[in-house]
């Protein structure tokens, strides 16, 4: 991506900008939580340096009403939904997976909005990893795939916790997002 527009901003500025934002918009919402003054600008770099020239795009599943399930993140993490992808179009995965993907919002889309404590959620998030694997495999290692914010999934199904490597304290799951 090249140069950054300004020698203090690092080289994907619209990206940085995104983060200051949400880090600073309601930062209990925020997977990177209260930074200190100087944090933001420590873990921007780790992302600049580890994550943006490892990968062509970053994905996260999610479901939400009437969507495909996967989405286009700006980075690891980030509480931004982003665009939503047409896996075909956009990812070019197999019609079988994206039958799978069409079947599990299917699930999502049945319930009743809003009332999500009536449902036992157990299964449909076991199918939600489970898809998120098969999504790894298909696109491969130049895509960063997420079920769950800073926790990628890796080729070979297992994961791993960018919060560590971030210098980021855990989060329980019940305050993380998707």
């Amino acid at each position: 991506m090249g140069e950054p527009a300004h020698s203090d901003w690092p080289s994907h500025k619209r990206e940085w900008e995104s983060f200051l934002f949400e880090i600073g918009d309601h930062p209990e919402w925020s997977q990177f939580g209260n930074l200190s003054e100087l944090e933001p600008r420590r873990v921007w770099a780790v992302i600049e340096e580890k994550l943006f020239p490892a990968y062509r795009m970053f994905v996260r599943v999610w479901p939400e009403w009437y969507s495909s399930g996967i989405w286009q993140i700006p980075f690891p993490g980030s509480r931004f939904a982003g665009w939503n992808l047409d896996p075909a179009q956009h990812l070019g995965i197999s019609i079988a997976l994206q039958e799978r993907f069409r079947s599990w919002q299917d699930v999502y889309n049945s319930h009743e909005p809003g009332a999500y404590d009536k449902y036992d959620w157990k299964p449909f998030d076991a199918e939600e990893l489970e898809l998120t694997r098969a999504l790894k495999r298909e696109v491969g290692n130049e895509v960063y795939v997420e079920c769950h914010a800073l926790q990628e999934v890796l080729m070979g199904g297992t994961t791993r916790n960018w919060r560590p490597i971030l210098g980021l304290p855990e989060v329980s799951r019940r305050s993380s997002i998707r």
